[in-house]
């Protein structure tokens, strides 16, 4: 349990909403989770944010002044492609939500008023998608550095990695080599 919490805390939620009293329900909901919580109350101050900061996930109201909910989450994929971008709607407008999802790379579309217990699941599965895909880009980039290395290896030593190998493409070890796999094994 306290693993978890301690995981928890590295991720920073930004709550973006024109009512304050959406905002203290959604940091009431959150409360005890772990989570850094970041609140605006505008696309602007919530823009704002994002420019001064790295956060993980940013929960927005769509229906808001000056700038909508959609407007705003467009840009902040743009400032920060990595972030997770919900919407927090009160109108039931399935067109908008299939357009956000498929369009706008928006995570989720959360309802108003939204359940508690389904809000910190879906919360708790965004951060492990994120951490997810923050791992796989890491191992990637990981891979890509290997092959390249490996590629200047074979460039400086053209017979290194060559392999002989029988007529089922089964690797053929000389006992010279088994003998000195066998010293390195011991050792």
């Amino acid at each position: 349990m306290q693993e978890k919490l301690e995981t928890a805390k590295k991720h920073t939620i930004l709550l973006v909403d024109d009512e304050d009293n959406v905002r203290s329900a959604l940091r009431r909901t959150l409360r005890g989770e772990g989570y850094e919580i970041l609140e605006a109350s505008s696309g602007e101050q919530g823009l704002a944010t994002l420019r001064a900061q790295p956060v993980d996930v940013v929960i927005s109201d769509h229906a808001m002044p000056n700038m909508t909910g959609l407007e705003f989450l467009r840009v902040a994929r743009l400032l920060r492609p990595d972030t997770l971008r919900i919407i927090l709607t009160g109108q039931a407008d399935l067109e908008m939500a299939v357009r956000a999802i498929n369009e706008d790379a928006i995570y989720r579309f959360l309802l108003k008023p939204w359940d508690q217990l389904d809000l910190r699941v879906m919360l708790r599965l965004a951060i492990r998608h994120l951490d997810s895909e923050r791992r796989n880009a890491r191992l990637l980039e990981l891979v890509r550095k290997q092959t390249k290395l490996l590629e200047k290896l074979e460039r400086e030593n053209p017979h290194l990695f060559d392999v002989e190998r029988d007529d089922r493409g089964a690797i053929i070890v000389s006992e010279e080599e088994l003998a000195i796999l066998g010293d390195t094994i011991v050792t």
